[in-house]
């Protein structure tokens, strides 16, 4: 543990503010509150959308059904029952996401596995009680040696189905991260190389240095990470904190 706290130093960067975490807290619950008046809004929209477009088809198929032509008024019907299940799947997804909108949006609808395919990032996190954030690079000795251990956590807690990982890369390129998830094995996705920067992961919830292991709830409220009061206290911290929530 002593050895791995001397090589964090060599990936400390600078610390932000108790002032600026001010101002992020409460510009992430003014951003929680405009999306939730927003999927409030959307949920209208769709139900009204839907009375309209049953209205029609119900319409076009009981008057196929008064000329004989059963098979058009089939058709139609199918078509009907598939394009509101179909937004119906939409819906429960919406709901299912509800909390996670700000990790989300800074994320973007998708994220990537090691293979470089891309993933939808509502239907990997959207379900999920909670999400760790892991802020690693390969360049950095300590995160080496302690990514294993969160792999065999991962494969062996119930990851993917109990809990997600998302990896932000503090890789120099592409090439380097995908090389890390791979050697690494990671199973869970990452923040697409390009989104990295512009998805504020780091600023909100980075720290100083990694490895470090943040974990949120559904609310993207922070309930442990590798700082504690200020201090580095590794990432193992969220894991034991996590085992206290089972």
């Amino acid at each position: 543990m002593l050895r791995i706290l001397i090589l964090s130093c060599c990936c400390l960067g600078l610390a932000f503010g108790a002032s600026s975490d001010k101002k992020i807290e409460s510009a992430i619950a003014k951003f929680e509150a405009e999306i939730n008046k927003a999927n409030e809004s959307y949920n209208k929209d769709v139900a009204k959308a839907k009375e309209g477009l049953e209205k029609v088809f119900k319409k076009a198929i009981a008057s196929h059904r008064k000329k004989g032509n059963d098979e058009a008024a089939e058709a139609l019907a199918t078509k009907l029952k598939a394009l509101t299940t179909e937004k119906a799947q939409e819906k429960e997804v919406k709901v299912a996401v509800k909390g996670h909108e700000a990790l989300l949006s800074a994320i973007g609808k998708v994220a990537v596995n090691k293979e470089k395919q891309n993933v939808s990032t509502a239907k990997t996190i959207g379900d999920k009680k909670h999400v760790f954030l892991y802020f690693s690079a390969h360049w950095c000795p300590p995160c080496k040696m302690f990514t294993p251990r969160l792999v065999d956590f991962y494969n062996n807690n119930g990851g993917g189905e109990k809990f997600e990982i998302i990896f932000v890369s503090s890789d120099r390129d592409e090439a380097s991260m995908y090389g890390y998830m791979n050697e690494a094995k990671m199973p869970w996705l990452s923040v697409p190389f390009s989104q990295i920067q512009a998805s504020g992961l780091k600023t909100t919830y980075g720290g100083r240095g990694i490895p470090n292991l943040v974990l949120l709830d559904n609310q993207g409220k922070v309930l442990s990470g590798s700082y504690q009061n200020g201090q580095y206290v590794g990432p193992d911290q969220a894991l034991r904190d996590y085992a206290t929530l089972k």
